[in-house]
């Protein structure tokens, strides 16, 4: 295994690269970048305003890289999973089939084709999209959640709410003041807003409809499913 360090200037992005290694990449109170796995290769880009960094053999060999607390970070594998621990500014991250977990980011933008999404807190907007995967959310400002079979859970979410699925599930809990879009083919939708909320909803579906609050114009709702029932309960 190979390890370095490099420096990296304060609004400088990090870029990481793997083909099939995971990627673990931590922020913590510290001034550089330190980097290992088995083959390293670093290259400034856009001027130095981006650090690029991965595995010359791309191999199946874990890239783990530690860097300073809020940097922005772009990761880019085929099949690795990836790892976001500590806080860490705006995410950006796409894999085909790893799955992806994020702790704490300023906002988030995460794509996997057959991985999960996993995400702790984002003090932004946050968007996830996978195919077959899973997407969990624990807080957002604002959210987007896309997904064909997999299921979709939003712990709770400040802002607006966008979220649509195919055959999986969708549950969330929202603030009761910002719009929600929701749309499944056959997946469940269950929508959790504050007791005393009095939201204009729009509904259309061939299965079940429970709405318990009182019509009103605190937030707009609209929720369509093929077959899937649609639920709308106090928190």
């Amino acid at each position: 295994m190979e390890r370095r360090r490099y420096d990296l200037p304060v609004a400088a992005t990090l870029r990481l690269q793997s083909r099939s290694g995971r990627v673990h990449v931590i922020a913590e109170a510290r001034d550089d970048v330190d980097a290992e796995t088995d083959s390293l290769e670093a290259f400034s880009e856009d001027g130095g305003r981006t650090l690029l960094i991965r595995s010359s053999r791309g191999g199946a060999k874990p890239l783990v890289v530690r860097c300073p607390l809020e940097t922005d970070v772009v990761v880019g594998t085929q099949s690795g999973s990836v790892k976001g621990e500590g806080r860490l500014g705006v995410v950006r991250v796409t894999t085909m089939s790893g799955s992806i977990q994020v702790e704490s980011a300023e906002e988030a933008d995460l794509r996997t084709m057959s991985g999960s999404i996993e995400v702790g807190a984002c003090r932004g907007s946050c968007r996830a999209s996978a195919i077959s995967g899973k997407v969990s959310v624990g807080s957002a400002d604002a959210a987007a959640a896309n997904t064909v079979s997999g299921s979709i859970k939003l712990d709770r979410v400040h802002g607006s709410v966008k979220a649509r699925s195919v055959s999986g599930s969708i549950e969330m809990r929202a603030s009761g003041d910002s719009p929600i879009a929701v749309k499944t083919v056959s997946g469940k939708v269950r929508i959790e807003l504050p007791p005393g909320t009095e939201p204009a909803t729009y509904f259309k579906t061939r299965g079940h409809v429970l709405c318990d609050f009182p019509r009103g114009d605190d937030c707009r709702i609209e929720a369509a499913s093929l077959s899937g029932n649609i639920e709308v309960v106090p928190a």
